[in-house]
């Protein structure tokens, strides 16, 4: 089976094209069907797809690192595969980046249906994205790197070291679990499950940046894993709103979570209501569906690096 999609005409295309139909038919397929997420099955090896395609997959990653990339950028900078264009030169990169007319976001409809109903900054280019912006840049200013994330990257880093018995995955057991940690611990959430929590992450990240055919299974998993982090995220949202105002002042050090919900209040003037509550959660879930893929694949790479450079 072709890894695109066809429309109407036979032509191949992503699930952004013709204004988004494909995503729009998987919603409204939903809506006919109404699954019952809380009963699937949740596994981020589904996202791997079927032997086949992890190989393809493989093989093409192999392609372009290996010759692709360099043969792209020096003969075709510009080039089209499907419905997908390839971008390959930085300063292409940069005027399609700051040219929000032509070339504008296309992650809108997916990061509003998982984030259950507002849409977060990333998948919009005007008046949400600065105002979700303004917010987000004030909040983060409580990430405590010293005092906060280094001592709990550190703490699980050592027990998971000295849990091992000498051996152990790098990038599973040990990226996966810190970077969800430290997320947790700079937005100030409290959930059963680390890992699990960085699996519900890393599905939605991958629906919105990694699957530009619109694959049926990823969808799948990626919905499963926005509903049980919007769970986690609105438990954590109304235990903090529902606190007196002398035990919010007595909550030391405050968190992302807190200072969007002080913020948001403050701006309108009035205790958090269900639309306050669900702009709060939006951020929070968008923040978390970058964080926690990218910092742990950041860290991936670093660990590349050190070891072709010791």
């Amino acid at each position: 089976m072709s890894v695109f999609n066809s429309d109407v005409r036979g032509k191949r295309m992503t699930k952004y094209d013709d204004d988004y139909r494909l995503i729009r038919q998987a919603q409204d397929l939903d809506a006919v069907t109404r699954p019952d997420r809380r009963a699937i099955h949740f596994s981020l090896e589904k996202l791997n797809g079927s032997w086949r395609t992890q190989i393809s997959g493989k093989v093409k990653t192999w392609v372009l690192k290996s010759f692709g990339l360099k043969l792209m950028q020096r003969f075709f900078p510009t080039f089209k595969v499907g419905g997908i264009v390839f971008v390959t030169r930085y300063d292409d990169v940069v005027a399609v980046l700051k040219d929000h007319t032509s070339f504008n976001v296309p992650f809108g409809p997916e990061m509003q249906e998982m984030a259950g109903g507002t849409v977060f900054a990333l998948g919009d280019d005007g008046e949400v994205h600065s105002d979700q912006s303004e917010f987000m840049h004030e909040a983060m200013k409580a990430v405590d790197i010293d005092g906060g994330i280094r001592p709990c990257v550190r703490r699980v880093t050592q027990a998971l070291l000295a849990d091992a018995g000498g051996e152990i995955d790098v990038a599973r057991d040990v990226f996966r679990r810190i970077t969800s940690e430290a997320c947790l611990e700079a937005m100030g959430i409290e959930t059963d499950s680390a890992l699990d929590f960085a699996d519900y992450s890393a599905a939605c990240s991958a629906l919105i940046f990694g699957d530009p055919n619109g694959t049926p299974w990823m969808r799948e998993q990626a919905m499963i894993g926005a509903k049980r982090k919007r769970e986690v995220l609105d438990m954590n949202i109304r235990a903090y709103t529902a606190l007196s105002p002398k035990a919010r002042n007595a909550v030391k050090p405050k968190r992302v979570l807190h200072h969007l919900v002080d913020l948001v209040e403050a701006k309108t003037g009035k205790p958090l209501d269900e639309d306050g509550h669900a702009l709060v959660r939006t951020m929070l879930f968008g923040i978390i569906t970058g964080f926690v893929p990218t910092a742990a694949l950041g860290a991936g790479k670093l660990m590349v690096f050190l070891r072709k450079n010791p």
